[in-house]
């Protein structure tokens, strides 16, 4: 990934924290932590959130 020049603060620092939470995303997806579309929407659906 090409690296962004920032000249903001809070862009930077979303920058990091983005980039932070794909490298953890790769690494729930690697380890099976994770749950699918179907069974996040029958999560929802028992909430009645939908």
């Amino acid at each position: 990934m090409k690296d962004i020049i920032v000249n903001n603060p809070n862009e930077e620092d979303f920058l990091k924290e983005l980039k932070a939470d794909i490298e953890q995303g790769k690494r729930d997806f690697e380890n099976g932590d994770y749950i699918t579309h179907e069974e996040m929407l029958e999560e929802l659906r028992s909430k009645k959130i939908i």
